[in-house]
């Protein structure tokens, strides 16, 4: 085997297994949970760009405690 079809295979691989990001579900809170973000949102979509890092539960909170997202920005 030659080296082009080796690496084109390997590139045809890593194609193959791109990951496509979970869908968006909506759910009801029950818990707050402090996190860890960066200012890098993706505008049209809303979403984060990296990683959000979960740092505790605030169990000294309840989800009617914490104003809606929409509210802070």
């Amino acid at each position: 085997m030659c080296i082009a079809s080796v690496a084109a295979s390997a590139a045809g691989r890593l194609v193959s297994r791109a990951r496509r990001p979970p869908p968006y579900v909506q759910i009801e809170p029950l818990l707050v949970a402090e996190v860890e973000v960066d200012t890098a949102v993706d505008r049209p979509l809303g979403r984060h760009r990296h990683r959000v890092r979960p740092v505790r539960l605030r169990p000294d909170l309840a989800p009617h405690d914490v104003p809606p997202l929409s509210a802070r920005l």
